[in-house]
């Protein structure tokens, strides 16, 4: 039976009152010691203040709790936990609830909390940090849209300021870096863009690994009505919120919890408390403004009261210290909460203290929660900013608003200077008081809704102005004075305006109730019109009509509108909503824009004279689909069966709705700089390529277009297939990854190209001499649109002919160059018809040895009579036989991968390299037999004795003398990063770690180009990436040995590393099976995911004859290909080990000598985390499965790190069983023998 629970409350203001409110109704618990308190909770019952001990005194709070038998500690603000007050009772073993001194820094540090948010994809605004006064007003008067200025340290909720104009926020920086007006908190400051939108905020308990919320809530910050005033720390909160949809709801918690507490966790900082989440719901969704490591103020106030009465505060709390909060209930009355905070007068400036309160007894429903007050004998005295925070609790929110001011007017609560605000909740209601007035309002238009709407917007379309308009609305036109416009027109200018809609893409958004992206979808269609004609857009207005407006709705796509002028640099300076019933259908709408710019005579686009034949036709990548062809684009998805919810099929990572909701790229910020070195612009909207190229030329000039000069993004591969679409019919309707085409001359496409820097830019064509009957636009090669292939649940698509011109000639014979004189190897593919891919094509001489690989014939291969090299043939109907491609000594399993790289294989002019002379990689333990893998181990064991001994063998040590190894890391990592530079240091070298933000693989340069630099640098690549096609590629074109330290097929320095564990401590046979390491005969039993740890740990084990048994959940287990490889590692070994596959832990653990398991979640599954851990339930490895599955008495575990509770109990992870941390350090010996192998020995090994 649980103990009777001595509390031990921290702080002194309204929140710590709420709390101790409800932790006393909990009949579990005996006593609050409220540290130092206020007055309400001195008269709250088993509640005692406590003043005696300084809540900035740890050890003090420590030794009080010890004296008094407290058994648990609940802080209430923020400062305790961020100077690190949970591992003084932590230490004492005494339960509490808050996070670690490091988790805290959530709130401690915005530049930290930011930096978390950038990391794990978390939404929240742009952001900059400085350290500089003078660096961070320069990046304020180069800033086009609004700011947030925040202290990065604590500032006791102040340090947060919204300037009006550049000038304040100046002035903001001054007072904050400067004159230190928050002290240490302004040494940094981070600048944000200001997000617009409503702001809300939610309370989150979580234990580590189960998290549960309390319902939305919204705060008022502005001390005066009508939000005006200065911020405060919350002057009235109401829950829930009228705007948290489930969709919301769903949102917030998939996009921002979830990765929230999961990032926590992958950086090591498990968070055990409240989380408070502030965040503002914005046109483009809802985005993180701040975390809070601690219950939130006036929130508490508010949620509190909404738990039901059977709701146990404090068992919820004890069972996040205890990692049970699964098992506890959180439940929530139906009912409608309001606070309003009562101040002193001068708050949130300098106020008086001491000054009488006189407290009534409230009315039914109404609870008073005391802030910064203090009980002098029996006189209540004001104590602080915030005093009193009066709540109720209704059936409604009107009447809960209402009970709250009732109670007010009632003199329930009286003091000198009190003042509070008198319209709490005023956004969530009001519109319906209007609305009975109104008698318009009964034929469906409520004029009241469209004004409310137009206050909602003003902020989001004054963010778009710019000098000559202030983009201000209300009025009955908006203006631009051309005088103050900025482009400094040396004559007259020319008008020019576009007209233009979203057309059917709407449709997607109305369905998905997502609005904000085809806003920016209407300004992209108009000022991309208007840049073509080489006009600046300087204003925009926009019209939007609807059967009855939601203003939700509508302020989501107006804000969208607001985003995209933002981005085009124009003013949004009026609209038009227009209500009107029967002419649109339940929640539809329609939208148009009106984008007006202006350009002088000599600017003007195309110059059509100046075009002539040899022009170069440059091409800029889309985004997606755009905003045209989308009748037709909702007719294959519905052809196709597919719920807009549903994972889109050509990009896994998205779904259907949200992929096609991507809004069309703007060019206007990118092509304004290049426009004198112009000939023309096309915009590729409805019509494609072959409607809109032409639209620039002279009718004695036709455009010729290469299709398969750029890459083709999946979507359209994907349409084309499912729809059925013919090729012609593609080019005619869609954009095909190509928004916008650029004339320029010849000898200006190359600066014109490098001039483009934030565009991805492409060499399609070319202008030609055109006939009278000749085509406007010819696009070649269009037969060559491959398929887009679906197996196992992966895309691909073979290469596309001639990887260099496109010259579509017949491949030569081997040896000579293309026909189209670029003097590259090429592929063509033959023949595609009946699931039959037949490649036929040629190698350069050295080029990369290319072989499909059969789980029946690991050495079969298809040639061509015409091929110098060997040439995959490939069966897509025989998938069962499907194993892996060989690319040269590299097994590559991932289909879309191998044809990547055979593409690349025969793409890259300066491969020079033979198989002869090429260094050996290890890429995955299928690389090295058996003998050379038990060799890296002894190797491993002998260095690990030696160097331990402190006897390092001087070879050794200079063995990479003046040698420098490049630390390629996609990923990030502790143990790989740390095991490899010690490695180096070691052996005498210098190693150089190139993380994720010195090094974007395949991003700003080919990973060709980067292997090809670094090789020609260094003396190895050791790379930890993503897929497993990037080490692949960077090993093809090295000229050093490249070692896979992870990825996320394969991790061999790992295995090395768990079987030099397992030679230490099973050192009992010198068995030839067990190749003299005293292995053969081992069990292992892996509970867990089958990820790529396992794959090489258990080819490793059947190498070298030990037996493991895999048990995974159904949907987690082996993927054939994979258990294919792993069961081919048996040929040639004399007695190899046996793999067996169940999903019941308790089978495989049978007779094992060793327990192994690995993380549940990889790094890239954070989405998948709560799936993951319900299919993962029961998996854990205790001592109680060890027992009940029959491991053997001795039976050791074994963990790669970092490691989760729900993957293993702390009794087996810290208990002498667990060779957890030997297995760690056996990461560097592991290291040292595959570099002394690989690099020193040139592979031998």
């Amino acid at each position: 039976m649980t103990p009777p629970l001595r509390i031990l409350l921290i702080g002194s203001g309204g929140r710590e009152d709420a709390l101790a409110w409800k932790l006393s109704q909990s009949p579990s618990v005996e006593a609050i010691y409220a540290i130092p308190g206020n007055g309400g909770t001195a008269t709250c019952p088993k509640t005692t203040n406590i003043t005696s001990v300084s809540a900035d005194n740890f050890p003090a709070l420590v030794e009080f709790a010890q004296a008094n038998g407290v058994n648990l500690v609940i802080p209430g603000p923020e400062a305790p936990l961020v100077n690190g007050i949970e591992a003084f009772f932590q230490d004492a073993m005494i339960p509490f609830f808050g996070p670690s001194k490091e988790a805290a820094q959530l709130e401690g540090s915005k530049t930290y909390s930011k930096n978390f948010m950038k990391r794990h994809g978390i939404p929240t605004a742009a952001y900059e940090n400085f350290t500089d006064f003078a660096a961070a007003t320069a990046y304020v008067d180069q800033t086009a849209h609004g700011l947030v200025i925040k202290a990065s340290g604590l500032a006791a909720g102040k340090g947060v300021i919204l300037p009006q104009s550049k000038e304040e926020a100046k002035d903001a920086l001054r007072r904050i870096m400067v004159d230190k007006e928050f002290g240490d908190a302004g040494d940094e400051v981070v600048i944000e863009e200001l997000l617009i939108g409503q702001e809300l905020s939610v309370l989150t308990f979580s234990d580590g690994s189960t998290r549960r919320s309390l319902p939305l809530a919204q705060d008022h910050k502005r001390a005066l009505d009508g939000d005006l005033g200065p911020n405060t720390g919350g002057m009235g909160c109401y829950a829930p919120t009228n705007i948290a949809t489930d969709d919301l709801v769903r949102t917030i918690d998939s996009e921002i919890l979830e990765p929230t507490f999961d990032g926590l966790r992958r950086d090591e900082r498990p968070f055990r408390g409240i989380l408070f989440t502030g965040i503002m719901v914005t046109a483009a969704g809802p985005k993180v403004l701040e975390y809070n490591v601690r219950f939130g103020d006036p929130e508490t106030q508010t949620v509190l009261p909404l738990l039901s009465d059977d709701t146990d505060l404090a068992q919820i709390i004890l069972a996040c210290c205890q990692v049970r909060l699964h098992k506890c209930r959180l439940e929530i009355n139906k009912l409608f909460s309001a606070t309003v905070v009562l101040a002193a007068g001068g708050y949130p400036g300098a106020y008086a203290k001491g000054t009488p309160i006189n407290v009534s007894d409230p009315p039914s429903g109404v609870t008073i929660f005391h802030a910064g007050t203090k009980l002098e004998g029996n006189q209540l005295t004001v104590a602080g900013g915030r005093v009193i925070a009066v709540n109720a609790v209704a059936d409604s929110l009107d009447a809960a608003v209402k009970l709250c001011y009732s109670a007010l007017d009632s003199g329930v609560v009286k003091f000198d200077g009190m003042f509070f605000r008198r319209d709490i909740a005023h956004r969530a209601f009001g519109r319906e008081v209007a609305a009975k007035a109104m008698t318009y309002a009964a034929a469906g238009v409520d004029i009241q809704a469209g004004n409310e709407f137009v206050q909602i917007i003003k902020t989001a379309v004054a963010s778009t102005k710019r000098p000559g308009a202030d983009a201000e609305i209300g009025g009955f036109g908006g203006e631009l004075d051309l005088s103050r416009c900025g482009c400094d027109f040396k004559e007259p200018p020319v008008i020019v305006a576009a007209i233009d809609g979203v057309g059917t893409k709407l449709m997607v958004a109305q369905a998905l109730r997502q609005h904000g992206s085809v806003g920016i979808d209407l300004v992209a269609m108009n000022v991309n019109d208007l840049i073509v004609q080489g006009a600046t857009p300087l204003m925009f207005l926009d019209y939007y009509g609807c059967s009855k407006l939601d203003k939700a709705s509508a302020a989501s796509f107006v804000q969208g509108v607001a985003d995209g002028c933002r981005q085009a640099g124009c003013a949004l300076v009026g609209g038009e909503t227009a209500e009107m019933p029967g002419m649109y259908r339940g929640e539809d709408y329609d939208a148009a824009g009106c984008a007006i710019g202006a350009v002088t005579s000599a600017g003007r686009l195309p110059r059509k004279d100046a075009l002539i034949a040899g022009d170069v036709l440059l091409g800029l990548a889309s985004s997606g689909v755009h905003s045209n062809g989308y009748s037709l684009v909702r007719r294959i998805v519905d052809r196709a069966g597919l719920d807009w919810a549903a994972p889109a099929p050509w990009d896994p990572s998205e779904t259907v709705g949200r992929s096609l909701l991507t809004p069309t790229r703007i060019y206007v910020k990118s092509l304004l700089p290049v426009l004198p070195r112009v000939k023309g612009l096309a915009h590729v909207t409805g019509g494609g390529l072959v409607e809109n190229v032409p639209r620039m030329l002279r009718d004695d000039l036709a455009a010729e277009i290469d299709f398969g000069s750029w890459p083709v993004p999946f979507i359209f591969r994907w349409l084309k297939d499912v729809g059925g679409v013919a090729p012609a019919e593609m080019v005619r309707t869609f954009n095909l990854g190509i928004g916008m085409v650029i004339a320029v001359g010849a000898g200006e496409a190359e600066a014109v190209a490098c001039a483009l820097v934030a565009e991805s830019v492409f060499r399609i064509g070319r202008i030609i001499p055109r006939q009278q009957q000749d085509q406007h636009c010819v696009v070649r090669h269009l037969d060559t649109m491959a398929p887009y292939y679906f197996r196992m649940g992966i895309g691909l698509r073979p290469p596309e002919p001639c990887m260099c011109c496109r010259c579509g000639e017949a491949p030569p014979s081997a040896g000579t160059t293309c026909p189209g004189a670029c003097l590259a190897p090429h592929v063509h593919w033959d023949r595609l018809s009946q699931g039959i891919l037949y490649p036929l094509g040629h190698f350069a001489p050295g080029g990369l040895d290319v072989a499909l690989t059969r789980r029946d014939n690991l050495s079969q291969r298809g040639t061509h009579p015409e091929a110098d090299h060997v040439i995959p043939t490939h069966h897509l109907g025989a998938c069962p036989a499907w194993g892996a491609i060989k690319i040269g000594n590299l097994l590559v399993t991932d289909l879309t991968s191998a044809l990547r790289g055979l593409a690349n294989s025969v793409s890259k002019r300066s491969y020079s390299q033979s198989q002869a002379t090429a260094p050996r990689h290890l890429m995955s333990i299928s690389d090295l037999t058996a003998n050379e893998l038990a060799s890296l181990v002894r190797n491993a064991a002998s260095r690990k004795k030696a160097v331990k001994a402190g006897q390092t063998p001087p070879s050794l040590a200079s063995s990479l003398s003046g040698k420098a190894v490049a630390m390629m890391f996609s990923k990030r990592s502790t143990r790989t990063r740390v095991s490899t530079e010690a490695a180096v240091s070691i052996m005498g070298g210098h190693a150089m770690f190139l993380g994720k933000d010195d090094i974007q693989l395949g991003v700003n340069e080919s990973l060709y180009d980067t292997s090809v630099v670094i090789s020609s640098m260094t003396s190895c690549m050791v790379a930890r990436v993503g897929p497993h096609s990037d080490v692949v590629d960077l090993a093809k074109n090295s000229s050093v040995p490249v070692i896979n330290a992870l990825s996320d097929d394969f991790h061999p320095l790992q295995t090395v590393a768990d079987l030099l564990t397992l030679h230490e401590t099973f050192p009992n046979s010198s068995s030839s099976a067990g190749l003299g390491l005293g292995l053969a005969g081992l069990k292992l039993a892996w509970i867990g995911d089958s990820n790529n740890v396992l794959f090489d740990l258990a080819t490793g084990c059947v190498k070298l004859g030990i037996d493991i048994a895999v048990a995974s959940p159904k949907g987690y287990s082996i993927p054939d290909p994979m258990k294919q490889l792993i069961l081919a590692a048996a040929d040639g070994v004399k007695s190899p080990g046996k793999l067996t596959e169940t999903t019941r832990p308790d089978e495989a653990v049978k007779n094992s000598d060793v327990l192994v398991t690995d993380t549940w979640v990889s790094m890239g599954q954070e989405s998948e985390m709560k799936k993951r851990l319900d299919a993962f339930a029961g998996y854990q490895i205790t001592n109680e499965l060890a027992r009940r599955g029959g491991a053997k008495d001795s039976w050791k575990f074994m963990h790669c790190l970092p490691r989760h509770q729900e993957e293993v109990a702390d009794e087996v992870f810290y208990s002498p069983r667990s060779l957890v941390f030997p297995e760690a350090e056996n990461r560097l010996w592991a290291a040292v023998s595959v570099l002394e192998g690989f690099v020193v020995n040139k592979g031998k090994l």
